[in-house]
């Protein structure tokens, strides 16, 4: 059994954009453990094709149309996997865009479109799924899916460089311990910087079998964890 398979199988996943590409790796590879998975997407063909499988496989998951800029619809989110699945133990917010092109090219509204799914996204993910993972009492995870954008500088690709340095930097803000009255949880982060390259690589190569070797690797080194 790998370390992997100890910490999680038997638990929950909640993973946005997990209807194709990373998101749907991840998904895999966390029902190949043992969690049972709930996939959030834009794409309720994608995310349900993908949870049809799941099923079929011998596991439990479930999947949803959500559109990450809505809070009501995370939220919703999260309490339907809480009554059908059960605590969330590990938490994805995966779900994001590109951005090509020099900021003064960029049309307003994709800037505010980029923003809003890659920034907004993840902090509706963390809003809706960190109380009710304190209020469970079960050790749980949260992971935002950030890239290399977050820490280096790509030629025309200014507007998703900020949003993923956004995500990497509000990510690694969370460390510390909540306030007072919040719980006796323990809040830490680190966005992993590869992860979107290195998916991205595995998303062409194949459906999602390096994005699972990624993905356990991850699993190891991930960093915003909250004991309840």
């Amino acid at each position: 059994m790998s370390e992997a398979q100890k910490r999680f199988a038997g638990g929950v996943l909640a993973v946005t954009g997990g209807g194709s590409g990373v998101g749907e790796g991840l998904a895999r590879h966390a029902a190949s453990l043992g969690m049972a998975v709930a996939i959030a997407d834009i794409d309720l063909d994608a995310a349900t094709t993908v949870a049809d499988e799941l099923v079929r496989a011998g596991g439990k998951a479930l999947a949803r149309k959500m559109d990450v800029r809505d809070l009501g619809a995370m939220e919703a989110f999260a309490d339907e996997v809480y009554a059908e699945l059960g605590p969330v133990t590990l938490a994805i917010n995966n779900a994001g865009i590109e951005q090509f092109g020099y900021v003064w090219d960029v049309p307003e509204d994709n800037w505010h479109r980029l923003m809003n799914i890659n920034v907004t996204g993840v902090f509706n993910g963390v809003k809706a799924f960190v109380p009710r993972m304190q209020r469970a009492g079960v050790p749980a995870r949260i992971w935002n899916l950030s890239s290399m954008g977050g820490v280096s500088v790509g030629p025309r690709q200014a507007p998703y460089i900020v949003s993923q340095g956004s995500v990497h930097v509000g990510s690694r803000g969370g460390r510390g311990r909540l306030r007072p009255g919040r719980g006796r949880g323990l809040l830490s982060a680190d966005a992993p910087g590869d992860g979107r390259r290195r998916h991205g690589d595995a998303r062409r190569a194949a459906p999602y079998a390096q994005c699972a070797a990624a993905h356990d690797r991850r699993l190891r080194r991930e960093r915003l964890i909250v004991h309840a």
